[in-house]
């Protein structure tokens, strides 16, 4: 059988995740803390992604969410609801199956040798086998998240869907943006998106201070790459 995970070693306590048997699958991303460790995004949820971190070492996990799309939120079904630390914005989202973007989820994009294995389709729908979860999590209203080796600022960079949140190390110059800038195409007729935020959540993104932007999708690249890419997706906007 393929692996469910991929791991991969990024930089120093930096872990680059992902779902190599679904064609358009997330990244997301783990940093090793001191007393706890933060997991950012946690794909589809098809397979147990907090069983694989804690055989690979990594315990005492809290998970947070960068939006409210599928492939980026399955994954809180294996978490225990104090264990994932979301805004108000997101957690209104993940209650309505609407703003999921299901729509783009395609039995054709997934790895024959996997989906037979998943109960993803035939039992009623992603939602619903993470519904338990999230009418058990409480929101919060949080700027920053301390986990000791890092301390992420939250930035609110909606767009891409209303909720999109970025969290930015300062002190590491490390930014993690979900799909609100990644190396591809750039999605903003979602039924949750907005194309006037947009502009100016990749104007915000522009400004700060980063040496390494982990993505939502596809690779990490630089500021270097990250203006390119701003530059690009501000071009579609303008004539979209």
């Amino acid at each position: 059988m393929k692996k469910q995970f991929s791991i991969k070693k990024i930089s120093n306590n930096v872990y680059k995740i992902e779902e190599p048997w679904f064609k358009e699958h997330a990244n997301f991303y783990l940093f090793k803390g001191y007393k706890i460790n933060l997991l950012i995004d946690c794909g589809l949820g098809l397979f147990n992604i907090k069983e694989f971190l804690n055989k690979n070492g990594f315990k005492n996990i809290k998970v947070v969410l960068t939006h409210s799309h599928f492939d980026h939120v399955g994954g809180i079904k294996h978490f225990l609801p104090e264990e994932i630390l979301i805004t108000p914005k997101i957690y209104k989202n993940l209650k309505d199956k609407k703003m999921w973007g299901l729509e783009y989820l395609k039995q054709e994009d997934f790895d024959k040798e996997i989906l037979p294995e998943s109960n993803l389709f035939n039992a009623g729908g992603m939602h619903k086998s993470c519904r338990d979860t999230i009418i058990k999590i409480k929101p919060k209203i949080f700027n920053k998240i301390d986990i000791g080796s890092f301390c992420f600022e939250l930035i609110n960079v909606p767009g891409h869907t209303i909720d999109s949140v970025a969290y930015y190390d300062n002190k590491n110059k490390i930014l993690i943006t979900g799909d609100a800038l990644y190396d591809g195409r750039i999605y903003f007729n979602l039924l949750n998106s907005n194309k006037t935020k947009f502009k100016t959540s990749l104007k915000k993104i522009a400004g700060l201070n980063f040496n390494l932007l982990l993505p939502g999708h596809n690779k990490v690249f630089d500021k270097s790459k990250a203006l390119e890419i701003i530059a690009d997706w501000s071009k579609v906007l303008k004539v979209g």
